[in-house]
C-alpha cells in the first residue's frame, strides 16, 4: 500500500495547529491573573498631622509607579518598595511588586485618596476621613515651647525650653531645632526626663534647652518647630521588631521677640550678660619677689548669659620696671540652670627689672547688665608688689662683666650700719676679689654675713689663691694660642697651598661675610616688608602682628606686646593716630577684620609715618646695637 506524501504533509501540518491552540487555551487564565494592581489604605480615619499608608502591589508588570496624583492634597512623607517573585496554582512565577507610600494629609475633612498609575494600569480610589488634631486628655503626644523673655537685648542670650509630652511609646523620632533670621543658636546640655499631669492624664515628659542670641534689633520670628516620630500603628498591641507604624507631627506656635536695640553708652565691646567677674591669682611667690625672677599672675574673666565668642580681650597694661610677657587666652564654655557660663584665662609672665615698690595698674571690663538695663564695670583692683634686689653674687658678677674702672671703690653692706670700702688696683683684681669672697663663704657653711677684723687674714689668703689661680689659667690659654698660631704657620707654608688657593679662601671668606650681612639686613627688612603687604591688602590681623614683630626689633630687651603700647611708645605723630585707629577697629561696635573705606587709605601710609615718627623721636628709640647695625650697612633697621 502506498502513502501519499502530499497527505502527509497536510497532517502535520494540521497537528501543529491544535496543539498551539491548546497551548493558548491552557494559558489565558494565568495571563489574566499576572498583570494586575491593586491598592489599600492602612486605615479609612485619621487626625491631622497623623500618617497613613497607602500600599500598591503590582503583578506582572515591568513599570514605574506614578504617584503624582496625590500630591494635590496629601504630603508624602515616606517612601518603600519591595520585589518577589509569586505563583498561582503552581503556574509559572510572577514578578510582584509592593510599594508602601506614607501620606500626610494637609487639611482635616473627607479626601478621596486618587488612584495611581502602574505602567498602563491604575489602582482604585479610596476615601479617607481626617480629624482635627487632638486636644486635652485624648492627646498621645504633643509639644510646648516657651522662652524666658520676649524682648532682649541685642545679642544677649534668651533661654528656649521644649518640652515634649508623651503617653504613648514611641519607635524613632526627631526635634527640629529653633530658626529664625539673624539668630544664632546653641544647644545646652543633654536632654532631662520627668513625668507631669495634664489634664488628668499622665505624661512622660522630655526637656531640652536652647540659647538663641538675636543678632539685630527689632522682631526676630522663632519658627514652629516640628517634631516628627514613629509610634505603633496599634497602640494597644505588643511591640515587635517587624510591627506597623504610624508617623505623627507635632509642630510649637511661632514666637515672636521684639528685640531692643544697643543702648547709646560709649563702650568700645558690647558685652550683654547676667554677671561678669574678673579674678587673679599669683603663681609662685609674690612675696618675695626678686629683680630678674619671672612671677606669673593668671587673670579670669567669667561671664554668664553670653558665649565665650563674646568675651573682649584683655589688654595688657604697660607696667614701668617689668618686662611683660602673654600666653594666647584660654577661652572654655559651659552651662547651669540659667544658660550659658563663659570663661577666658590668660597667663602673664612677670619680670620685675628693678628693686622696690611696683605697681600692678587696675584691670577693668565695661559690660551690660542685661536685667537691670545698666552699664556696669567689672574691676580687678590695683596690686603693690615689693622687689627685693638680687643677691649680691649676681650685683657682683655683673659689674665685673661691666668693666668698672680702676679706681671704683665698692662698698658690700654690713649688718652693723659701718660701711666696708675695699679699694682695688683695677677692674680684674676686683672681680678677683669678689670671686674670694665667694669661695670663702661657700668653705665655711658656718660663716654669717658679718665679717668681722679677725677673718681679715682669711679673706687676703682667699684672694692671693684666686689671683694666682687665675694667673695660671691665663697663661695656660696664651700657650694654648700661640700653638694654635704656629699650626696654622706650618699648614699654610706647605707645598699644597698656593697662591691661587690662599687668594680663594680668602675671596670665600669675604663672600661669607657679605652674605651675613645680607641675612642680618634682610632680617632688619622683613617686618617692615610685612607691614607694608598686611597694609595693602587690609589684613588687620596680619599687620597686628607684623607690628609687633616689628616693634621687638626696636625695643628688643622691653618689647611692646599690644598694639596699644606700641603706640605710647611712640612721639605724638601721624602713626600714633593710626596705630589707635587700628587698636579701636578690633574692639569697636561690630568689629570686623575688613578695614573701613577711611582707614584703608591711612593702612597705605604707616610704614612712611612709622619711619619719620622714629627719625623725629630724640629720646633714644632704637638701641645702641640697632644704631650701630644702622651705621655699619647704611640700611635702615626695620
Amino acid at each position: 500500500m502506498q502513502l501519499n506524501p502530499g497527505s502527509n504533509v497536510v497532517m502535520a501540518r494540521y497537528l501543529c495547529v491544535v496543539l498551539s491552540l491548546l497551548t493558548l487555551l491552557l494559558s489565558l487564565p494565568s495571563l489574566a491573573q499576572d498583570r494586575s494592581v491593586r491598592s489599600s489604605l492602612s486605615s479609612t480615619t485619621i487626625t491631622r498631622d497623623e500618617s497613613v499608608t497607602l500600599t500598591i502591589v503590582a503583578r506582572g508588570l515591568d513599570a514605574e509607579l506614578d504617584a503624582s496624583s496625590l500630591t494635590q492634597d496629601f504630603d508624602v512623607v515616606g517612601r518603600s518598595s519591595s520585589r518577589e517573585l509569586s505563583s498561582i496554582n503552581n503556574s509559572q512565577p510572577t514578578s510582584v511588586v509592593t510599594w508602601a507610600l506614607e501620606l500626610i494629609p494637609r487639611d482635616s475633612g473627607v479626601f478621596t485618596v486618587p488612584a495611581v498609575m502602574v505602567g498602563d494600569l491604575s489602582t482604585q480610589i479610596h476615601t479617607l476621613t481626617v480629624n482635627d488634631t487632638p486636644t486635652g486628655a485624648q492627646r498621645d503626644i504633643f509639644i510646648e515651647a516657651s522662652v524666658d523673655t520676649q524682648s532682649p537685648w541685642v545679642q544677649s542670650q534668651v533661654m528656649m525650653t521644649l518640652r515634649v509630652f508623651q503617653a504613648i511609646d514611641i519607635v524613632d523620632g526627631g526635634l527640629d531645632v529653633p530658626s529664625g533670621s539673624d539668630l544664632v543658636v546653641e544647644r545646652i546640655g543633654e536632654d532631662t526626663r520627668s513625668t507631669a499631669t495634664r489634664d488628668g492624664r499622665q505624661y512622660s515628659v522630655t526637656e531640652r534647652r536652647f540659647a538663641l542670641f538675636p543678632q539685630k534689633s527689632g522682631q526676630i520670628v522663632i519658627e514652629p518647630i516640628t517634631l516628627s516620630v514613629s509610634v505603633p500603628a496599634q497602640s494597644d498591641r505588643v511591640r515587635g521588631f517587624f510591627s506597623p507604624t504610624r508617623k505623627l507631627i507635632r509642630r510649637t506656635d511661632s514666637i515672636t521677640l521684639d528685640v531692643q536695640s544697643r543702648p547709646d553708652s560709649g563702650a568700645a565691646w558690647w558685652l550683654p550678660a547676667r554677671s561678669v567677674q574678673l579674678e587673679s591669682q599669683w603663681v609662685g611667690d609674690v612675696a618675695n619677689a626678686t629683680v630678674d625672677q619671672p612671677l606669673t599672675r593668671r587673670v579670669t574673666m567669667r561671664a554668664s548669659g553670653v558665649a565665650d565668642t563674646q568675651l573682649p580681650d584683655i589688654s595688657i597694661p604697660a607696667i614701668d620696671g617689668v618686662s611683660l610677657y602673654a600666653e594666647q587666652p584660654e577661652r572654655a564654655m559651659n552651662a547651669d540652670s540659667r544658660g550659658l557660663l563663659a570663661e577666658q584665662v590668660i597667663n602673664w609672665a612677670l619680670i620685675p627689672q628693678r628693686a622696690g615698690v611696683l605697681e600692678i595698674p587696675a584691670l577693668s571690663v565695661e559690660w551690660f547688665n542685661t536685667e537691670s538695663g545698666e552699664m556696669e564695670t567689672a574691676v580687678l583692683p590695683a596690686e603693690m608688689i615689693t622687689v627685693s634686689a638680687a643677691d649680691s653674687p649676681s650685683a657682683a658678677t655683673s659689674n665685673d662683666s661691666a668693666g668698672i674702672s680702676a679706681a671704683q671703690k665698692v662698698t658690700p653692706p654690713s649688718d652693723k650700719g659701718l660701711p666696708v670700702e675695699l679699694t682695688q688696683s683695677g677692674s680684674a683684681e676686683l672681680g678677683q676679689s669678689t670671686f674670694g669672697s665667694e669661695l670663702q663663704q661657700a668653705s665655711d657653711p658656718l660663716a654669717g654675713s658679718l665679717v668681722g677684723p679677725g677673718d681679715s687674714s682669711v679673706r687676703m689668703d682667699a684672694l692671693e689663691t684666686s689671683v694666682a689661680n687665675w694667673r695660671s689659667a691665663a697663661l695656660a690659654l696664651a700657650v694654648a694660642c700661640l700653638l694654635m698660631v704656629l699650626y696654622y704657620v706650618l699648614r699654610l707654608r706647605q707645598p699644597g697651598n698656593s697662591v691661587t688657593d690662599k687668594r680663594d679662601s680668602r675671596l670665600d671668606t669675604r663672600l661669607g661675610a657679605v652674605r651675613q650681612v645680607g641675612a642680618d639686613s634682610l632680617q632688619r627688612i622683613k617686618p617692615m616688608a610685612e607691614i607694608s603687604a598686611s597694609a595693602k591688602t587690609g589684613d588687620l590681623v596680619g599687620l597686628r602682628q607684623a607690628l609687633l614683630d616689628w616693634s621687638a626689633r626696636q625695643w628688643p630687651d622691653d618689647s611692646p606686646l599690644t598694639l596699644d603700647a606700641l603706640a605710647q611708645r611712640l612721639p605724638d605723630s601721624e602713626a600714633r593716630l593710626t596705630l589707635t585707629t587700628i587698636n579701636a577697629a578690633f574692639y569697636s561696635r561690630g568689629a570686623s577684620t575688613s578695614p573701613s573705606e577711611l582707614l584703608n587709605e591711612k593702612l597705605t601710609e604707616l610704614p612712611d609715618q612709622l619711619a619719620q615718627a622714629l627719625r623725629s623721636h630724640d629720646n633714644g628709640i632704637l638701641s645702641a646695637r640697632t644704631e650701630s647695625n644702622s651705621a655699619g650697612n647704611g640700611l635702615p633697621s626695620l
